[in-house]
């Protein structure tokens, strides 16, 4: 949801969804009502926000983050950035011009200690 620095650190704004792929997808999705039996989720995936519920974590200046990039010669990759950088995305801007894979809003993986973010990785959605 958001990503603002509060002092020398930020506050992740986080609502959680299930990434769900194959025989699991189908099945939410028609349960859900998004698909009619038979019929498979488009790209083999399904999200699932069931709580639409916002937590707030901690994140360090210093944590890992990483988003899916497009660059020339080196094709797709993922490319490390500084959560500085990664706010300023998250806001719709884009401060360095990376040329960015995904589509908006991010969907992230997060790796988290108790109440702190380790680690944020972009989750490429075509």
């Amino acid at each position: 949801r958001s990503l603002t620095r509060k002092g020398s650190r930020y506050e992740l704004r986080f609502d959680p969804a299930l990434w769900l792929s194959g025989v699991t997808a189908n099945k939410a999705a028609v349960a859900d009502g998004v698909i009619r039996r038979g019929e498979a989720v488009p790209n083999d995936y399904y999200i699932r926000d069931e709580r639409k519920r916002t937590l707030l974590y901690r994140v360090p200046a210093t944590a890992r983050v990483t988003v899916v990039t497009y660059s020339g010669s080196r094709g797709i990759r993922s490319t490390r950035i500084p959560v500085a950088e990664f706010a300023q995305l998250a806001k719709g801007r884009n401060p360095k011009g990376r040329q960015l894979m995904g589509r908006r809003p991010f969907g992230v993986w997060i790796s988290v200690a108790l109440d702190a973010v380790r680690s944020i990785d972009e989750q490429y959605r075509p």
